[in-house]
């Protein structure tokens, strides 16, 4: 399995929670990912060993001062048996021949180290034919220039190698990465679930933007209709000798009725919405009483059995005041 592969680009029969579960995890990819880089490890270990000591002799040559002129072909065969064992500590075959090697070098790879000074194929040509007889040969600047190139190769193979030794370290940040965002995605539906639900709430009741009208008006204070939610612990009041206050709602058209939520003034006063019916009508004439309050209550759901109407009103039986916070019809 590639590294960058995830256990869900595979057949399985697992469910789909298992496969999600496993995508966060990322269990199996660690199981898989450590069984192959336990044998692989054995084998790689000593070609990362040998590439590393080759390039770190290399470097040792060429910050030495040199014995003689020889120094850059002898750090030009180094570098270029130090990419040799790095390739093939991350090849198929470990025990592939060098042109199998040199052959299965990634172009991209040979691009970015040749930076135009080299194209791909004779970077990897140089490699094929490369010797300390043959960089011996080379003039001065050309050595130099070759073993620089070189150098910049063994690098960068070295570097690839132990990230893909290391590889299961890439699948344990995927795993921290994922849990992470799904943490703060589980946070944010907790933090905006109860202001969702409410809004979700006040779409679904049929009251919702609904033109209301009381039986008289105290005052300046509340809300104006439709609106139920304005500054104040109540969104209309009657007047204080009202002989039977009430509220009364037009929900444009017949509606099927089942359940009246009634929040009561939330400051004070709670026992003058007593004793308060709920009153069904479909012409604004006729009415009927489907549920009745006669305790004290901040909220009240009136429950009946379903019936056709076009308006609702929440009356008291008797002279006083009605005041309300929020009235929801469904």
């Amino acid at each position: 399995m590639s590294e960058g592969e995830s256990v869900l680009d595979r057949p399985s029969r697992a469910s789909p929670f298992k496969r999600l579960i496993e995508w966060f995890w990322r269990g199996r990819a660690l199981a898989d990912s450590r069984q192959a880089l336990s044998a692989f490890r054995a084998k790689a270990r000593p070609l990362l060993q040998r590439a590393k000591a080759s390039a770190d002799i290399a470097s040792d040559a060429l910050t030495t001062e040199p014995v003689d002129s020889s120094v850059h072909a002898v750090a030009c065969e180094l570098y270029r048996q130090s990419a040799f064992w790095a390739a093939s500590a991350t090849a198929s075959a470990q025990d592939a021949p060098p042109e199998s090697v040199w052959g299965a070098l990634d172009d991209s790879l040979l691009a970015t180290v040749a930076s135009g000074a080299e194209s791909p194929e004779s970077l990897r040509d140089l490699l094929h034919r490369g010797s300390f007889i043959h960089f011996a040969e080379l003039a001065p600047a050309e050595q130099r220039r070759t073993c620089a190139l070189l150098r910049k190769l063994s690098t960068a193979l070295l570097v690839e190698a132990d990230e893909y030794v290391r590889g299961g370290r890439a699948i344990r940040q995927q795993r921290f990465n994922r849990l992470g965002g799904l943490a703060v995605v589980l946070a944010g539906l907790v933090f905006l679930a109860p202001s969702a639900y409410s809004s979700l709430d006040q779409l679904n009741q049929l009251a919702a933007g609904k033109p209301w009208r009381a039986s008289s008006q105290y005052g300046s204070g509340g809300c104006q209709s439709p609106i139920q939610t304005c500054p104040g612990p109540y969104f209309f009041h009657t007047q204080v000798d009202d002989p039977s206050p009430w509220v009364e709602f037009d929900l444009g058209s017949e509606k099927t009725v089942s359940r009246v939520q009634v929040e009561n003034r939330t400051d004070c006063c709670f026992d003058r919405a007593l004793p308060l019916v709920v009153e069904l009508s479909g012409d604004q004439k006729t009415w009927r009483v489907v549920a009745t309050r006669d305790q004290v209550f901040t909220s009240w759901r009136a429950t009946f059995e379903p019936a056709k109407a076009r308006y609702v009103r929440l009356r008291v039986t008797k002279p006083g005041i009605l005041h309300l916070s929020r009235v929801s019809v469904r």
